[in-house]
C-alpha cells in the first residue's frame, strides 16, 4: 500500500482520499515532511513512521483504530470486581508471592543440593488481561483467570552438569519437593479439571505434564497450578522446565509469545508487556536473597527487536537490530513533528465515526479483488 506524505494530496487513488479524510480529522493532515502515515493493510491500526531515506533502519509504530472489544466483559454485572482482581493481584499478592518465592528457594537449596536455578515470576499485562477476560466470558469459560501471576523455575545445572536429560529429570524432582514443601504452607495445588487432555497426568505433584506431553509446537514444562487455602480465587501457577526449555519457549518461532502474540510498538508499549522480577540463587553481603525487577528498557529486546519472523517491526535491507534508545529517539521525533502526542490522536479517534472510514476501505478492497 502507498504512503501517504505531502506531496500526494493531488493524486486521485481512492484509498489514499479515504487516508487523508481521516488524517485530516484527526489534525495531522498536512503530512511532516519527515514522516509517513498510513492505515494498515488491514484496516486495523493507523502506522506512523519516520521517511527512511538512507535505507538503515525504521521503527513502525501503529495506533489501534478502534478500541479492543470488550464487549462480554463489560457486560458482567461484577465487570469492576475483574478489573479489581487484576488490580489486587499486581499490588497486593505480589510481594506474597515474592516473599513465597524466597522460603521456596530456600527450601529446595536444602532438599536439593547442587542445584542451580533461577525463579522467575511474570506478572501478565493489563491488556492482555483483559483481552483474556472477555475471551473467556465469550466462551463460557470461568472469568478468574489462573495466570495473572506466575512462576518459573529454571533449572541450568545440577552437580556440575548441565546434561539436559539430567535437568528434564530433575524438573521432576523439584515438582516432587515443592509438593512436599507446599503441604505446610497456605499454598494447595489444583488439578486439571479442564477439557484438555493433552497434558493430564496421574503425578499427584503435576497439574500439567508438558515435559512427558510436549505441545505441537515443542513446548516443555511442567505446570502445577496453586492456590491459596485461605483465598481459593487467589491462585497463581509454577512452571519447571529447563534452561533449554526456556530458551526454546522465548526464542522458537513457534513458541514465542513475541511471534503469536505480537506487541503494539507506540507510546504504550511499556504496559503492553508482561513485568518480570526473578529471585537469584544469590545472597547480598546482608544475607539477603537478591531479587531484580527487569525494567522495561531491558525487557525491550525480546518484545520488539528484530527477527526474520516478527510481524510487527521488520528492517528488511540491513536486519538492524530494534533498540530502546532508537525506540526512544523515534517516538520522540514523531510527537514533536505531529506537535501532539499520541494520547491526544486517541481522544480524537474516539470522537470519531471511524466505522465510516473503515467500510470505505472494505469496499474498496472488495471491489479490487473482484476486478482481479
Amino acid at each position: 500500500m502507498k504512503k501517504i506524505d505531502s506531496e500526494e494530496a493531488d493524486k486521485t487513488n481512492q484509498r489514499n482520499f479515504v487516508d487523508i479524510a481521516l488524517l485530516k480529522a484527526l489534525g495531522i493532515y498536512p503530512v511532516p515532511d519527515n514522516m509517513e502515515i498510513e492505515i494498515s493493510k488491514n484496516n486495523k491500526y493507523l502506522n506512523f513512521r519516520l521517511k527512511d531515506e538512507n535505507k538503515k533502519h525504521h521503527l513502525l509504530f501503529q495506533l489501534p483504530l478502534k478500541e479492543a472489544d470488550l464487549t462480554y466483559l463489560k457486560s458482567r454485572p461484577d465487570y469492576q470486581d475483574l478489573l479489581d482482581r487484576y488490580n489486587t493481584y499486581t499490588h497486593e499478592y505480589i510481594d506474597e508471592i515474592k516473599d513465597y518465592a524466597i522460603q521456596e528457594r530456600a527450601y529446595l537449596q536444602k532438599a536439593i543440593p547442587g542445584l542451580v536455578f533461577n525463579i522467575k515470576i511474570r506478572t501478565k499485562s493489563y491488556e492482555s488481561y483483559l483481552n483474556k477476560l472477555n475471551s473467556n466470558i465469550k466462551e463460557g469459560k470461568s472469568p478468574y483467570i489462573n495466570d495473572i501471576m506466575a512462576e518459573r523455575i529454571i533449572l541450568s545445572e545440577y552437580n556440575g552438569s548441565k546434561d539436559e536429560e539430567t535437568l528434564t529429570k530433575m524438573c521432576d524432582e523439584v515438582a516432587k519437593a515443592l509438593y512436599d514443601f507446599r503441604i505446610n504452607t497456605n499454598f494447595r495445588m489444583l488439578k486439571d479439571d479442564s477439557d484438555d487432555n493433552k497434558a493430564k497426568t496421574d503425578k499427584e505433584y503435576v497439574t500439567k505434564d508438558y515435559i512427558a506431553k510436549p505441545k505441537p509446537n515443542g513446548y516443555k514444562s511442567l505446570h502445577l497450578l496453586m492456590s491459596n487455602k485461605k483465598n481459593p480465587r487467589f491462585t497463581y501457577e509454577t512452571q519447571i522446565r529447563t534452561f533449554d526449555m526456556e530458551n526454546m519457549s522465548k526464542n522458537s518461532n513457534e513458541i514465542a509469545h513475541k511471534d503469536y502474540k505480537p506487541r503494539i510498538l507506540n507510546d504504550l508499549s511499556s504496559k503492553r508487556v508482561p513485568s518480570y522480577s526473578i529471585i537469584t540463587q544469590f545472597n547480598d553481603s546482608m544475607d539477603t536473597p537478591i531479587i531484580i525487577d527487569i525494567p522495561f528498557k531491558m525487557r525491550f529486546y525480546h518484545f520488539y527487536n528484530t527477527s526474520l519472523n516478527n510481524r510487527l517491526v521488520k528492517d528488511n535491507e540491513n536486519n538492524i537490530p530494534i533498540t530502546y534508545e532508537n525506540y526512544q529517539k523515534e517516538l520522540e521525533a514523531i510527537t514533536s513533528s505531529l506537535g501532539m502526542s499520541f494520547q491526544d490522536i486517541r481522544e480524537k479517534l474516539r470522537n470519531i465515526d471511524i466505522t465510516n472510514y473503515i467500510s470505505k476501505l472494505k469496499d474498496l478492497d472488495e471491489k479490487e479483488k473482484d476486478e482481479k
